[in-house]
This record gives C-alpha cells, structure tokens and sequence, in this order.
C-alpha cells in the first residue's frame, strides 16, 4: 500500500466518544501519525524461578493523533474549534468571520478523526484537540505557514468504511501575506506595526486537558480542561536588529528597575477577503540572548509566556474569515 493513497477524515461527535462518519477530508495534510494506546505489563511475582514473569494484563485503553497541515484560511479553524470552544458562529454573509478565545471552558469540537484507504481506515474516537503549532518564517522557498497539532482520545477502533467525500479547493497561509503589530501591555493591539523586521515565529497553544478514568472501565469514561500553563502557551518572535527590536531587548534589560516585560503581540495574514488573526498577550520570562546570528544577520529571539491582558480581555484570541458558510 503506498503512503499517498492515505487520507484523513474528520467527523463532529455530539456525545464524547461515540464515533460518527466523516465529514470532511482535510486539506494540505502533509504527514499524520495515529497511536492506540494499549499499555500491558507484567507481574514478576516470587514463584522461586528465574522466569521473566507467568502474569500479565492490560492497564487501559487510549488513543492519540497527530496532524501535520500546511496551514490554510479554510481548514485553520479545525483546530481552533477543538482548541478553544464547539461551533464558532460565523457573522457575515460571504465571506464569514469566526472568533476563538483561550477563554476558560472546557468546550470543545469533538472529532472523530479517520486515517487510512478503503479497507485499511482507522479511527480516532473522542477526539479532544490539545495542543497546537503555527509557525511561519520569511524565505525564498517553503514561506507557507505550517501547522501541528495533536489530539487524545478514547480508544482508536478499526473501521474501513471511509465516507465519499471530495476535495476541496482551499488556500494556503503564506508568510508574505503577513502583518506583525507589537503593543505595549494597555494599549491597543494592532496599533504599532513592526515593519520589515520580523523573520519568523512560533505560536504554541496547548489547552492541558486530561482523560478521566473511572473504576470499571478500561477506556477514559469523560475529560476535563485545566488551567492553560504559561509555559504551555508561548509565541516566539525572531526579528532583526533594528530600533524597534533592539527596544524591546532594552526594555526586557531595563524589566528588573522598571517591572516585568509585557507586549500584546498580533500575527495578521491577508489573501484578498480571507484573513487569518492571532493575538497574543504575554511576558518575557526570561532576557533574550543580547544577539543571535540569522545566517549572518544579527537578531533578536524573543519569547512571551501568556498572561491575561485586561485590554485584549484574554491571553489569546484569534480571528478567521473565509468562504466557508458552514464547518462540516
């Protein structure tokens, strides 16, 4: 069987755990991994022999996911729904706009996630998004914003019935599409523009949910949303050595006189009417090295760790507009 003959389908579940038929196939999937999580061990009890063990049994049932994407204004909201709360409610009438918030809940999309061919399907049930990765960097080649993220779930069950669904015409997230606007911590975000400077990023998003297991049952029985951890959330920002940049490296030097580093940062993206946001509050958690090298340009490698801003009135949010009327 060859690689590329492999898919992924996706399927909203209304009850965690309850697998349901695909509903869309995504898009710009460039590699995927699907992990059952079956975890036996064995007892070595005292039976007077050197033996490796006579007992063994299984400990619990889970599964997991990981989805590697280009990022694409269409699909980019898959995720997020999973990440920060179910059914996004698009205002506009073509194109529609979505917003998402790191906002303090446990709601999320629930998927049930395919991977495979005809014949050869398995899926994913309970499919709780929990992490994600959106990177971008300027270049020559490969400036598309690329996409990871990662999901638990209840079990990973065999089905080969893959649904009929067609493709989809979607558009890629190109760096040059980019805008990056860095604000001090009560002003107002996208206000200050950091203008042919900024050479990549890394936006890291992780919800911290867990698996509740109960007695009686080998596989998880429901899920819960912690706190979302400060070192779990991070953007980091590496920029070239200019008076901008090199204002914040001496704000972050300046920080232990004049009080902790904080910046609302927003990522903007812009193709004709589609529009992908991300905004970002946090606080250096540590001084960036004086100079990094960037193939041979000096720069600035800056991290921010989340923090609730009253301005932005969250740590995150996002903002998405497309041609999509309704997420399938």
């Amino acid at each position: 069987m060859n690689l590329d003959e492999l898919q992924i389908q996706l399927g909203k579940e209304t009850v965690w755990g309850t697998g349901v038929a695909g509903s869309v196939k995504a898009m710009g999937v460039l590699s995927a991994e699907q992990t059952p999580q079956i975890p036996a061990k064995e007892y070595p009890d005292l039976r007077g022999t050197l033996d490796p063990g006579y007992i063994a049994a299984v400990q619990s049932v889970g599964g997991g996911m990981t989805i590697e994407q280009v990022a694409l204004y269409e699909d980019i909201c898959y995720p997020l729904e999973g990440l920060f709360g179910e059914d996004a409610t698009p205002t506009g009438t073509g194109p529609y706009v979505r917003d998402y918030a790191g906002v303090n809940t446990s709601a999320a999309r629930i998927m049930t996630a395919y991977y495979g061919k005809a014949g050869y399907a398995y899926r994913l049930v309970g499919g709780l998004v929990n992490a994600l990765t959106l990177r971008g960097e300027a270049g020559e080649n490969d400036t598309e914003l690329m996409t990871s993220y990662e999901m638990l779930g209840k079990e990973v069950e065999e089905d080969a019935s893959l649904a009929s669904l067609s493709d989809r015409t979607v558009n890629p997230i190109m760096a040059h599409h980019g805008a990056v606007y860095i604000d001090a911590w009560a002003g107002t975000i996208g206000t200050t523009l950091l203008d042919t400077a900024a050479f990549a990023f890394e936006l890291g998003l992780n919800r911290n949910r867990i698996l509740k297991r109960y007695i009686g049952s080998l596989t998880a029985g429901d899920h819960e949303a912690k706190r979302a951890e400060a070192d779990g959330n991070t953007l980091k920002l590496s920029m070239e050595v200019k008076a901008a940049s090199k204002a914040f490296l001496d704000a972050v030097l300046n920080s232990g006189a004049s009080g902790v580093f904080q910046r609302q940062v927003r990522l903007k993206f812009t193709s004709g009417t589609s529009i992908a946001q991300f905004d970002f509050a946090g606080f250096a958690k540590e001084a960036p090295r004086v100079y990094d090298n960037r193939d041979g340009i000096v720069s600035i490698e800056m991290t921010l760790h989340a923090l609730y801003n009253s301005a932005l009135a969250n740590w995150f949010k996002a903002q998405i507009t497309n041609g999509v009327s309704t997420l399938p």
